[in-house]
């Protein structure tokens, strides 16, 4: 016996379901569009520095979270400093693979901040954590889609810079 229905319904368009978009739920769609590009293009940076072709590079990067992608990123960038192959100031490289380290880790985590979120009436976030030490903990932040906006527009110049 069956008792969930599993069929995705196709007969409506997404304005026969749902209306116009708001401008929040486009700016989430642009912030979720941003942080695709990020992660494909530091999957495509892997790919080139391990001097892959593009499905070779695909195998390697496909499994792994984004955590996971700067890790190898960071690790392969590291191992051919030590090898001498970049011909570049490697103090220089250095100090670039950190701060660009640091802005691929802070679009993840605002990213993650807005898409592991709850949200009422299209402008409160609403985060729920239960730790150790303070037990449950409920926050309510009033976000804009402007806010949201400009975080696709953050994680959109991260993802260009690691395309740089």
């Amino acid at each position: 016996m069956k008792y969930y229905d599993d069929t995705i319904h196709f007969e409506e368009t997404f304005s026969e379901r749902t209306g116009d978009p708001t401008e929040f739920d486009a700016a989430i769609g642009q912030l979720v569009q941003a942080f695709s590009m990020l992660e494909e293009n530091m999957c495509n940076l892997i790919a080139l520095l391990l001097k892959v072709d593009t499905q070779t590079g695909e195998i390697i990067t496909a499994e792994l979270s984004f955590k996971g992608l700067i890790n190898m990123f960071s690790s392969i960038v590291k191992h051919k400093l030590n090898l001498g192959e970049f011909n570049t100031n490697s103090d220089e490289t250095t100090e670039r693979l950190k701060e660009l380290l640091k802005l691929c880790n802070k679009a993840e985590q605002e990213r993650n901040q807005v898409i592991h979120s709850s949200y009422v009436a299209n402008r409160y976030r609403i985060k729920k954590t239960a730790k150790f030490k303070t037990g449950l903990k409920t926050t309510f932040e009033k976000v804009s889609a402007d806010h949201l906006l400009n975080i696709a527009d953050f994680i959109t110049t991260v993802a260009m810079n690691v395309q740089e």
